[in-house]
């Protein structure tokens, strides 16, 4: 499924991993005409904390990075392997340092739809 989310995103999505990690793939959708730059820190966080704790190396470390960047910067060639990408400009790709934050994590994985 990860691979439908890289191949079909849309030009206002903005995609957070965990670097370095296999890791949940999260993407934020953008208002049209927004950009990377309009996010909120709080939701910066938020997608950050998902993305860390639905890490199966991730959750388990003290603290990772997260990386995110707009989905039109994901580069995907026929010789990566599945799930796997890199960036079309490195300049584009912003992280953040992430610790737990069981205040944030928890009332967002009790919205979880299966």
């Amino acid at each position: 499924e990860n691979e439908d989310l890289i191949a079909f995103g849309w030009p206002e999505d903005v995609w957070f991993h965990v670097d370095k990690h296999s890791s949940a793939h999260v993407y934020v959708r953008l208002p049209v005409g927004q950009t990377i730059d309009d996010l909120d820190e709080a939701v910066i966080e938020e997608c950050c904390q998902l993305t860390k704790g639905n890490s199966i190396e991730g959750c388990k470390l003290s603290s990772v990075r997260v990386v995110f960047t707009p989905w039109a910067n994901l580069k995907k060639t026929a010789t990566m392997e599945a799930g796997q990408v890199s960036f079309h400009n490195n300049k584009k790709v912003q992280h953040r340092m992430i610790n737990k934050n069981t205040k944030i994590l928890n009332p967002l994985e009790k919205t979880k739809v299966w």
